[in-house]
């Protein structure tokens, strides 16, 4: 099992969940009022159309990357590391 982490903004709080604890299902309109509420009483920008457009095409250059042996190799050593340091359960 891999240990993937994803960290999350939610207005001014920032948290730390685990792969398996993501879903990829469409947001609801509640959590999206919400999000947007805790982004104006925080006093934070919503994100633009360009903002949007410019993480689409950033995601679009990540799925159609072609991985190198050196890109392998650093995947591999972290691994290791992950194994050396633990499994992350702190961030469940």
């Amino acid at each position: 099992m891999h240990n993937i982490l994803f960290h999350f903004r939610h207005g001014h709080s920032e948290r730390v969940y685990r792969l398996e604890f993501v879903s990829n299902q469409d947001f609801t309109d509640s959590e999206f009022y919400k999000w947007r509420e805790a982004m104006t009483l925080g006093d934070l920008t919503l994100p633009t159309v360009q903002d949007v457009d410019k993480k689409a095409k950033a995601i679009q250059e990540a799925l159609n990357y072609k991985f190198k042996e050196n890109d392998i190799e650093e995947v591999s050593i972290g691994k290791s590391l992950w194994v050396e340091v633990g499994r992350g359960d702190e961030y469940c």
